[in-house]
């Protein structure tokens, strides 16, 4: 059976998988220091998300990234799903530190709409608000020392774009909260592969692979549900898709307790392209 929104809770998790030092703003040589990319995700061959990622570096020592996705096709004859996810911080030789990390989503056939929001205080706790706020008797609370120092999604992926971009590899672990779990996305550089032309996806020719798993830590529901909905691996194939951008992720498979679901990089603008 087709779980229409633990697919896209997967989804954009797993599109959200340093802010730059003054001398290392090669992460994007962007015409205003500002992209968008558009992904689709495709399972058992039907077409089933629209992902659209917008990454803007132009106020200096500054990132905002979004994130916005929709279920199309079949499962959304189903289910509504609609999701935006938005952080914004300030860029250290550290790596990035997130001021704010918010979801807008609306589910179900009652659209109705909820929303969860992180703000991160000055010790680099994550504090967690939102409606209706994120209580579930059926998982423990996540401790304010294991909140401690953890990013959001997001700046995660900017995390490993960056690392790719600098040191041309993709070994690093971060660790996350997302507002109810607290896990690790441990990193592994699988070294470089060939994608194939395809009728989809925009990209062919020399990729990197990085190798994403997640580690739980703490936050997972007692009755293993996460552990089942959540992706458990994610192979995310790097590259620019143009001379003057990042190597972004440019294909994925997110493999998840559900099957597999594939993800294409299918449009982009900035970096001369619009």
């Amino acid at each position: 059976m087709f779980r229409s929104s633990r697919l896209a809770c997967g989804l954009a998790m797993a599109l959200f998988t340093t802010p730059l030092a003054a001398e290392e703003t090669a992460l994007l040589s962007l015409s205003g220091e500002r992209a968008a990319f558009e992904y689709e995700a495709y399972k058992g061959g039907f077409r089933v998300m629209d992902i659209e990622i917008d990454l803007d570096l132009s106020d200096p020592g500054a990132y905002r990234m979004t994130l916005d996705g929709e279920l199309v096709g079949a499962p959304a004859l189903l289910f509504t799903y609609e999701i935006a996810i938005a952080v914004q911080g300030r860029m250290s030789q550290s790596g990035p530190q997130p001021e704010r990390y918010r979801i807008d989503s609306i589910n179900g056939k009652k659209r109705k709409p909820e929303w969860l929001q992180l703000d991160f205080d000055a010790r680099r706790v994550p504090q967690v608000s939102g409606e209706p706020l994120p209580k579930d008797e059926a998982r423990p609370p996540v401790s304010e020392p294991r909140r401690r120092g953890a990013s959001d999604l997001l700046s995660s992926l900017l995390k490993v774009v960056q690392d790719v971009a600098l040191t041309g590899g993709c070994e690093l672990e971060a660790a996350v909260f997302d507002g109810r779990r607290r896990f690790d996305v441990v990193s592994t550089d699988a070294g470089l592969r060939s994608l194939p032309k395809s009728s989809i996806n925009i990209f062919s020719g020399e990729a990197r692979l990085c190798e994403l798993r997640v580690k739980p830590i703490a936050g997972y529901r007692f009755d293993g549900r996460d552990t089942k909905n959540l992706p458990q691996v994610i192979e995310a194939y790097m590259a620019a898709p143009a001379p003057d951008l990042p190597a972004v992720p440019v294909r994925m498979i997110v493999r998840t307790g559900w099957g597999p679901v594939l993800v294409h990089l299918v449009g982009f603008s900035g970096g001369g392209q619009g």
